[in-house]
């Protein structure tokens, strides 16, 4: 598979030309030879009919879509767009746009309804933590069913943070069945397309699909795709690139674009790569169960343990791992996530099973348990977003309403959407997960 972008970023480079151009630093820092600016030849990302299309076309084939497209801005920036997408298509409907979604999503979707001004409703989960969602194609139907306005969309997070998968082609039955869009974050998971089991949302059934490239492919932090669904493009294709323009910077950067570049190339030249990967994750897993670890989640290529269960809380296994300099992906009182990639070696799977095996079991802690967050809404999103607001700490919070989001990445999930009106249990379930001050809206 030809790299049209990296091909020509590189003889540029090697031409060592005379750069009267952005960006300032001329090339001159270590590394920064091939970060250029929109130059004749090098095309425009929003209006690519070159090179950036070339390479566009090549992501569309290995996915299988009638288009996909590039986000230099991670799949913060695909998100916004998507729910743009799904508002333009419910006033091509004559509707106001509504979308039903669950209240494990990302912070990036809080704030792209918010800016939009898009109705949300929640999917309340009995058994779900704040990063996680066990929605079903049942729990879909019986919701739809009882809503009086049908929503434009259902928007899920699939893989979630703890690797939690949905049956995702189910519950896209269903909502092919009610004339709903179904949205998917699959920040996680850009790799299922490539595994023998290819279970890739948009080949699942999913109508657009965001996927943040650089997390489990080989590509650099902010390199994400946007992808459309045979049935759905009839209505996006004129559309994305328009709607990116909207939230995006002017300039995007061609080193993440030659990173997706570059990277469709290793998928094409290393087909079984994540499928060899996957099988070598399988025998670490089957590894962890015979230490008597309780695993979470179904995602191939992570690795969730719930060290509560093991006799630890999951900071202590932590430092035990930074001791080996081995750095985890993300890791709260209860859950540790590991996460793989076919360039992890076979002494990174060695070392890791070296550490595990030293932590002795102990007894199990028992951990608190809350009632699902179900909030009041007094304000919406974007009313609260935008509103006078005042940090206070979370102990004076009940009966306040939320402002804006204060959640760090990662996980940058919210435990309270922005215009809820928080309680004890919401204040009781900030407090376990370590939110001691949040914004709330400031009383007149």
């Amino acid at each position: 598979m030809n790299t049209p972008i990296l091909d020509f970023v590189n003889r540029y480079k090697q031409s060592n030309p005379i750069r009267f151009h952005m960006p300032a630093h001329k090339g001159e820092i270590q590394g920064t030879q091939m970060d250029i600016t929109e130059i004749d030849g090098a095309d425009s990302l929003f209006d690519a009919k070159g090179i950036i299309d070339q390479s566009e076309k090549n992501l569309s084939a290995l996915y299988n879509t009638n288009f996909s497209v590039y986000s230099t801005e991670g799949s913060t920036l695909a998100i916004k767009t998507m729910i743009a997408l799904i508002c333009a298509y419910a006033n091509d409907k004559g509707q106001r746009p509504l979308i039903l979604a669950t209240r494990n999503a990302h912070s990036s979707f809080l704030y792209g309804v918010g800016l939009l001004d898009v109705d949300v409703e929640w999917i309340i989960e009995q058994n779900a933590c704040f990063l996680c969602s066990k929605v079903d194609e049942i729990i879909v139907e019986k919701k739809l069913k009882a809503m009086q306005v049908l929503p434009t969309a259902l928007y899920l997070t699939c893989p979630d943070y703890l690797g939690n998968m949905l049956p995702i082609e189910k519950i896209a039955k269903v909502c092919q069945k009610y004339g709903v869009l179904l949205a998917v974050d699959n920040a996680h998971g850009a790799y299922l397309n490539f595994l023998k089991e290819n279970l890739h949302p948009i080949n699942l059934g999913a109508d657009i699909c965001s996927d943040s490239a650089h997390k489990t492919l080989p590509t650099l932090t902010g390199g994400a795709y946007l992808h459309v669904n045979k049935r759905f493009d009839y209505f996006c294709k004129d559309k994305v690139k328009k709607i990116m323009k909207v939230f995006a910077s002017t300039s995007p950067s061609y080193l993440i674009l030659c990173s997706l570049d570059w990277t469709n190339r290793y998928i094409y030249e290393n087909k079984d790569a994540f499928e060899t990967c996957k099988q070598k994750v399988e025998k670490i897993k089957e590894f962890c169960l015979g230490l008597g670890f309780e695993l979470i989640g179904q995602e191939p290529l992570k690795i969730t343990l719930n060290c509560n269960s093991y006799g630890y809380f999951a900071t202590e296994i932590v430092q035990m791992l930074r001791k080996e300099n081995i750095v985890v992906e993300y890791y709260d009182k209860n859950y540790l996530v590991l996460m793989f990639s076919p360039l992890n070696t076979d002494k990174d799977y060695q070392r890791l099973k070296s550490v595990l095996s030293n932590i002795e079991k102990r007894e199990m802690i028992t951990i608190p348990t809350f009632n699902p967050i179900n909030l009041e809404r007094k304000m919406s999103i974007k009313q609260a977003l935008f509103s006078s607001e005042e940090l206070i700490d979370v102990d004076n919070a009940e009966g306040r309403i939320l402002s804006s989001i204060n959640v760090s990445c990662p996980p940058a999930v919210p435990i309270v959407i922005s215009g809820e009106q928080i309680d004890k249990n919401a204040i009781s379930v900030m407090k376990y997960y370590g939110v001691e001050k949040c914004f709330v809206v400031k009383n007149k």
